[in-house]
């Protein structure tokens, strides 16, 4: 019996130094993988600058460095002008250039859409004063690529000039999947051949060096767009507007799992001033509509003291952005060039004599609004500046008042011209005319100005379409 057990106790002591011996690992490490998903990117505006562009449409730079660029908060929209070759350039009005920088810590090929917009709310109906949206499927309608829709632009002819402006740089590629980002960028005006608004960007986006990259750091990359634009004539003068821009990435497929979102990030800037744009664009013509420039208002043979009234007389078509006063500047009567002068005056009326005796020839000219109701009759209305008429001499004065912003006219193109009023004119001739039974002209040029703030006859917001009055 104790020699058995002793036999048992050999067995269980090898079994023990066997398991020992065996060398366990005390710790497993298995690698464990995550790929972070890019951050959505952030939109930050730099200022908004004017190019003063020295050179002729054709040989225009955007990179040349000695163009003197202005940081402004008021912009001045434009008429396109036809040369004399029935071509209008970009160069007829002021450009802007405004940096929309987009930094994410993803690819920079990711970048889909940077979107720019430029939106008037006089009544911060959708950007309230401290930037913050207001009203943000109002704004999306106005400018698209909405954070539910992001890369859906505005809808064809949805677009108003007046009151809104977009353009986009947008990327494409061929890889349904975007496995390696985009490969193309473009510059595209939103509602483009609708409106008058221009984008003095290249196609190219690539190749424009309004796009600059600084990847420089593996994180927190940039991307630079800027774009360049000029204003139509349409945009509201008004003192509310804001840029609003929105940038869209789209973080690479990989081939695991679902794709990843889009990404959509939007930044707001303002607010600006919009200055006001006026201008004539028809010729004033008499009741006959001639509108032949060498013809113009043909008061006929007078004799002294005499006076010849023409009803009905076209005032001409204009543009306005806000409501204004249209205004008449005429010269004095001349024969031959200046062999003799009729002067425009206030006292010619049963003057003969006294402008005969002094030797100055003078001829009163005087309209009113034919909208305006006459008390008597309109030769009263015409002898009473109370009723609204008024003398044409060679300062501008207004013969029309507050009129109404053409892009604000219902049922019209918000670019298109409006016509004015037509207005009623007496002419009395007082003598003293050196030759008779000659024709003496002079010109007459209708004018427009700000009815809030502007002066007539200011050269700087004043221009008009002259013509010849025999």
């Amino acid at each position: 019996m104790v020699k058995k057990s002793s036999v048992n106790r050999g067995i269980a002591v090898l079994a023990s130094s066997v398991l020992f011996g065996v060398g366990l690992h005390a710790q497993i490490a298995v690698a464990d993988t995550l790929e972070p998903v890019q951050d959505p990117p952030v939109v930050t505006f730099g200022d908004i600058k004017e190019v003063d562009i020295t050179d002729d449409e054709g040989a225009v730079d955007w990179g040349n460095e000695s163009y003197t660029r202005t940081t402004v908060t008021a912009l001045t929209p434009g008429k396109m002008v036809d040369d004399e070759n029935g071509d209008s350039t970009a160069l007829d009005r002021a450009v802007y250039e405004v940096d929309v920088e987009v930094e994410s810590n993803g690819a920079l090929n990711s970048i889909q859409i940077v979107s720019l917009c430029l939106v008037e709310d006089t009544n911060n109906d959708l950007i309230n004063t401290d930037l913050t949206i207001g009203n943000q499927s109002g704004l999306d309608d106005r400018c698209g690529y909405a954070e539910t829709a992001p890369t859906t632009g505005i809808s064809t002819d949805d677009l108003n000039p007046s009151i809104t402006f977009a353009a986009t740089y947008i990327g494409t590629d061929d890889d349904s999947d975007v496995t390696d980002g985009f490969e193309t960028y473009e510059f595209a005006l939103e509602d483009a051949g609708s409106h008058e608004h221009g984008l003095e960007n290249e196609a190219d986006g690539i190749a424009d060096d309004s796009v600059v990259d600084d990847d420089a750091v593996p994180a927190d990359k940039t991307r630079t767009v800027t774009f360049r634009f000029d204003l139509s004539h349409a945009a509201t003068n008004s003192t509310k507007w804001y840029l609003r821009a929105v940038a869209v990435t789209q973080p690479p497929y990989t081939g695991a799992g679902d794709e990843a979102s889009k990404q959509w990030t939007q930044a707001i800037s303002g607010p600006l001033t919009v200055n006001y744009f006026g201008g004539i664009t028809s010729t004033r013509t008499d009741a006959a509509g001639t509108n032949d420039r060498d013809v113009g208002v043909d008061y006929g043979p007078l004799t002294v003291d005499a006076s010849k009234t023409v009803e009905d007389i076209t005032t001409g078509t204009y543009l306005a952005n806000d409501a204004s006063n249209i205004t008449l500047v005429g010269t004095n009567f001349d024969y031959n060039s200046g062999d003799d002068t009729l002067y425009l005056g206030e006292t010619a009326n049963n003057s003969g004599n006294v402008q005969q005796e002094s030797g100055v020839a003078v001829v009163d000219l005087r309209c009113i609004p034919a909208t305006v109701t006459h008390g008597t009759d309109l030769a009263t209305s015409l002898d009473n500046l109370a009723d609204g008429a008024m003398f044409v001499d060679t300062s501008a004065k207004d013969l029309l008042t507050s009129v109404s912003a053409s892009n604000s006219i219902e049922g019209n193109d918000p670019e298109d011209a409006t016509e004015a009023d037509d207005h009623d004119c007496r002419l009395t001739y007082g003598g003293g005319a050196k030759y008779g039974n000659q024709d003496y002209s002079n010109e007459v040029t209708v004018g427009i100005y700000d009815a809030d703030g502007g002066s007539a006859g200011d050269p700087f917001e004043d221009f008009g379409d002259s013509l010849t009055a025999p």
